[in-house]
């Protein structure tokens, strides 16, 4: 018989061991950039930085006031404050690795078991295109006019650095190394792998502490351009050509591209 003074154990809750992963991806960066504010910054603008940081999430627990907040860096110099706005401004960069990372994760997680693809999805367009079974004449005109046109447009608040992104798509690669390493085989080469990663990723942290985030300067319309074939050959270029196929072999679209990239670029120069 169970002993009456022993509580039974708390099932586990499955949203906690959803966004698990998050959570410990987001702990492993913040801990690589803390690393980094303390190794190139000293200890005390990392012990500011760590205060603000606990500071803030109690604030966010309603445990303290913003106020609070404020008073930390009243008579803190600009020297002083300037690494700390860097550093959570990379943290919400790394966090957002994180979590796009994350999304990757459930999706192959939802797929692997079978779940139907949620809304927006391609294939969930797909099913209810069978369900609906709409008239051939309709079909027809979707396969002779259908056209989507990602516009990319240099936006005045687009000011990051090229380095900037193009560090942050080799942590997102890494991490994604990372992650099957964790969820796949543990022996010795794995293990050594994991700490050639790490290095990595914090080569690419550093890199990152050492680069000016937004530009000191108003970009010119060849800076504009080179930001847009960044998304090109980050994903447009890799994810456009199957991407018509598949309407191709859906729709019997035949040759006709339905989806082409657009820019605006250079075209609002306002």
């Amino acid at each position: 018989m169970a002993d009456p003074t022993q509580s039974e154990p708390l099932e586990p809750d499955p949203l906690e061991q959803a966004v698990a992963p998050l959570r410990d991806d987001v702990r492993f960066l913040g801990a690589l950039l803390g690393d980094t504010v303390r190794e190139q910054s000293g200890e005390r603008i990392f012990d500011l930085v760590e205060t603000a940081r606990r500071t803030a999430f109690a604030v966010r627990r309603s445990q303290a006031d913003r106020d609070e907040v404020a008073a930390l860096f009243t008579d803190v110099g600009t020297g002083d404050v300037i690494p700390v706005i860097r550093a959570f401004s990379l943290f919400a960069l790394l966090a957002n690795v994180a979590e796009d990372l994350h999304q990757e994760r459930r999706r192959r997680i939802h797929t692997a078991a079978g779940e139907p693809p949620p809304d927006g999805d391609l294939e969930a367009t797909w099913s209810r295109l069978e369900s609906a079974d709409p008239a051939p004449g309709k079909l027809e005109a979707v396969r002779a006019t259908a056209r989507v046109s990602p516009v990319l447009t240099a936006h005045p608040t687009e000011t990051r650095r090229r380095t900037v992104f193009e560090v942050t798509r080799r942590v997102h690669e890494l991490m994604r190394r990372r992650d099957a390493l964790h969820t796949g085989r543990q022996d010795r080469v794995a293990r050594a792998e994991l700490a050639e990663i790490e290095l990595d990723l914090r080569r690419q942290v550093l890199t990152l502490w050492q680069t000016a985030i937004i530009r000191s300067e108003r970009p010119r319309i060849q800076d504009e351009v080179l930001s847009g074939l960044q998304y090109h050959e980050a994903t447009l270029l890799e994810v456009i050509p199957p991407l018509n196929a598949e309407i191709a072999d859906r729709l019997g679209t035949g040759d006709r591209a339905v989806v082409r990239p657009g820019s605006w670029i250079g075209g609002d120069r306002d």
